[in-house]
């Protein structure tokens, strides 16, 4: 509900139930099990998937985060129990309603999305993908979302509308005007079908949330203002959805704050092309094939200083693309949904649209940027802005990099209290040396704390500080970490590694990009 004193906190729990007795069919004949983790590029093993147990997974949703706890055994999923307090009943309950049967029955997180409700969609199969990967022993790290920050933004007016109205009609509207890289003027507002819009509403009466507080269109008022003092809406909500930072307001403002992050990004990436990109064409491929036999393809055309043309293809080693097979039937993702090729061509036209990816990849790789779209965008969004790099002047890396010692630190610690800290020594313009290390609040590094048998992955496997060593190796041998990441965040590029590398490579572009100044 839009006033704290009138929430309602609606829990979906979703058991087993009725699955019983599918459960115990797929304990009987386990192959079905095998056959749904497949799909999904999973490790199978021929005894044991998971480590009995209940594991939590969170993602952001609409209107908040959606928590999950999954229940497994050694080989099956047993239970999903969601709570999703501040979707929308309409739309995003279903999602919390339907989607956990679905999972349950397939056995997969990676189930089709509701239509019309795509971001909790995909927020609960983020959050059950998160709560199996423990089950796994994977260890998941998570894209820095501070590092973008602070955003240099382009002069204009930019404009954010929601894609559908919510439960009760209404769609949210943001306008944002930037004016010497500063925003000068916000303004939100919420209409329905017929246009009318809360502001005037709330000002003639109409709409009405409480008898005593302010109207709505004063609270949006004041957000308007806080947005322009303060040159962000970053900290301005809490996990529900709320704000004390701003005295009498009361209202949700989860829409409010997307909306203007969204216009921020519009001002962030249309500064980084205008003013960077020579003519020419430009290509991106893949140092190594993926898990699955596939290295992305990425190609840019720049004209008059502009993206005019962009093209995404995968190909397999005998030179076969994902396009042309999906168009054959050779390459099935769903049954329903959208071909790989057309969802690599929305992309491309997203690109042009916009000249920028900025903003299109969530932390995990998946996007709500493009209609119909479910797939990982990860490689692509890193092979675009390679060519962008390359238009940019910027591609001669071995040559541009500044003789010094860098050093990449997340902001903030992870959900398992550890932060990525990246170092890196450049001589003679080449990179000599790579660190890396994970530390907690404590100072302890993963490095020394797996030496000393205190952090522990797996029984078997090389040691976190052994992974991290064949790692910074691999970045000095080849002078960099393009390409070493696939779209989920895990190399095949070097022997025994089977962390996630996101972190890891994130830090190293950045240190990069410090050499390169």
């Amino acid at each position: 509900m839009e006033n704290k004193n009138m929430r309602e906190t609606t829990k979906n729990w979703i058991g087993l139930g009725i699955m019983a007795v599918a459960g115990a069919a797929l304990v009987a004949g386990s192959t079905g099990i095998y056959r749904s983790l497949s799909r999904i590029g999973r490790p199978i093993s021929e005894t044991a998937i998971y480590t009995p147990g209940i594991y939590t997974g969170e993602s952001r949703g609409y209107g908040g985060p959606v928590t999950v706890q999954v229940e497994v055994t050694d080989r099956e999923i047993v239970s999903i129990q969601v709570a999703g307090e501040k979707e929308t009943p309409e739309i995003g309950g279903r999602v919390l309603n339907d989607l956990p049967f679905l999972m349950l029955r397939s056995q997969s997180a990676e189930v089709d999305s509701v239509s019309g409700a795509t971001k909790t969609s995909e927020a609960l199969k983020k959050a059950v993908n998160k709560a199996l990967a423990q089950a796994r022993g994977e260890e998941i790290q998570e894209q820095d979302s501070s590092a973008a920050e602070p955003m240099t933004l382009a002069d204009g007016e930019y404009v954010y509308e929601d894609e559908q109205f919510d439960e009760k009609g209404y769609k949210n509207v943001i306008k944002l005007t930037v004016e010497n890289g500063a925003i000068v003027s916000c303004d939100w507002d919420a209409v329905n079908e017929a246009g009318e819009g809360k502001k005037q509403l709330s000002m003639e009466g109409k709409y009405v949330m409480t008898e005593d507080g302010l109207l709505w269109a004063d609270q949006a008022k004041a957000l308007a203002e806080y947005v322009v003092e303060n040159q962000t809406a970053s900290g301005l909500a809490d996990e529900e959805g709320y704000a004390d930072a701003v005295s009498g307001v009361s209202i949700n403002i989860f829409g409010f704050v997307n909306g203007v992050e969204d216009c921020m990004r519009q001002a962030a990436g249309e500064t980084a092309v205008a003013k960077a990109l020579s003519d020419g064409e430009y290509v991106y491929e893949d140092e190594e094939f993926d898990e699955k036999g596939y290295k992305n393809v990425i190609k840019l055309t720049v004209e008059n200083g502009a993206i005019v043309s962009c093209d995404w293809d995968a190909v397999n080693e005998a030179g076969e693309g994902k396009r042309q097979l999906s168009m054959e039937g050779k390459y099935v993702m769903t049954e329903d949904g959208l071909l790989w090729a057309d969802q690599a061509k929305a992309l491309a036209e997203y690109v042009v649209e916009n000249q920028t990816v900025s903003g299109l990849a969530d932390e995990e790789g998946y996007t709500d940027a493009v209609s119909g779209v479910s797939i990982n965008v990860y490689g692509f969004v890193n092979g675009v802005e390679d060519c962008m790099r390359q238009a940019a002047g910027e591609t001669a890396v071995a040559k541009a990099l500044a003789d010094g010692e860098y050093v990449y630190e997340d902001e903030e610690f992870d959900e398992k209290g550890y932060k990525n800290v990246i170092k890196l020594t450049v001589e003679n313009g080449a990179i000599v040396s790579c660190d890396w290390d994970a530390v907690n609040e404590a100072g302890e590094g993963k490095k020394q704390l797996s030496m000393e048998g205190k952090y522990v992955m797996t029984e078997d496997g090389l040691l976190w500080a052994d992974q991290a060593k064949a790692l910074a190796e691999y970045v000095v041998e080849n002078q960099t970490a393009s390409g070493l990441a696939d779209e989920e965040g895990y190399t095949d590029a070097v022997s025994g590694v089977s962390i996630n590398v996101y972190g890891f490579v994130n830090g190293v572009e950045d240190c990069m990009r410090q050499a390169a100044k």
